[in-house]
């Protein structure tokens, strides 16, 4: 952290990319909060003070006037509360485990040669849901009396970090309130209006 903090105030730096997360080879093992064959995490937040190294260098990066781009790897959610809201974090690309041709597609996103439009497929949890729910509980609706949360975008009453179906693009979208029809003995019809914002092409699909 100290060598990129210490280039960034040398100069010569247009922008910052840090890339954290977890490693498939469990390298943080003692903190339990890491993944890999055989060991599953007991935390959601970034193993190896990658908090701090985030906190600590975006904003040495706002200070010199750098935008900063975090980007996550690994195989699931992580409670990425502190980056969410830093004011010095201008955006948080979640990659999962790319593969091979993965940096390259990363770097396309950022330098916005592609219009990415990935969303979440599971719902991200803060820190305090694994003190409220065992590793090995799948029940998936609350429990007021035990205090259990429930799981998934249908069932969990908490305030999720990044709820299902989180992402965004370079294009902004304006939806319109839908309009449901329910003709007897037919699936439902649902019509709505969207535009978009700015001239860039690309496409959404729309959650209901």
């Amino acid at each position: 952290g100290r060598a990129v903090i210490d280039q960034i105030r040398s100069g010569g730096v247009g922008g910052v990319v840090l890339t954290v997360g977890l490693g498939s080879m469990g390298y943080h093992p003692k903190e339990d909060r890491d993944e890999t064959e055989g060991h599953d995490r007991t935390s959601l937040l970034l193993p190896g003070g990658q908090d701090y190294l985030v906190a600590a260098t975006s904003t040495v990066a706002a200070e010199e006037g750098l935008p900063v781009v975090v980007v996550v790897l690994g195989g699931g959610p992580l409670d990425l509360s502190a980056a969410k809201a830093s004011p010095h974090v201008g955006a948080i690309i979640y990659a999962g485990y790319p593969g091979q041709a993965g940096g390259a597609a990363i770097a396309d996103a950022i330098f916005g040669h592609t219009n990415p439009a990935g969303r979440l497929t599971m719902t991200w949890y803060p820190e305090d849901f694994v003190r409220q729910a065992e590793l090995s509980d799948h029940r998936m609706r609350p429990q007021a009396a035990s205090g259990y949360p429930g799981r998934s975008h249908r069932f969990f009453t908490g305030s999720p970090v990044f709820p299902f179906g989180t992402g965004l693009s370079y294009t902004r979208f304006a939806v319109g309130r839908p309009i449901v029809e329910l003709p007897a003995g037919a699936l439902a019809e649902v019509a709505l209006e969207a535009r978009r914002g700015v001239t860039r092409h690309h496409s959404r699909v729309v959650g209901l």
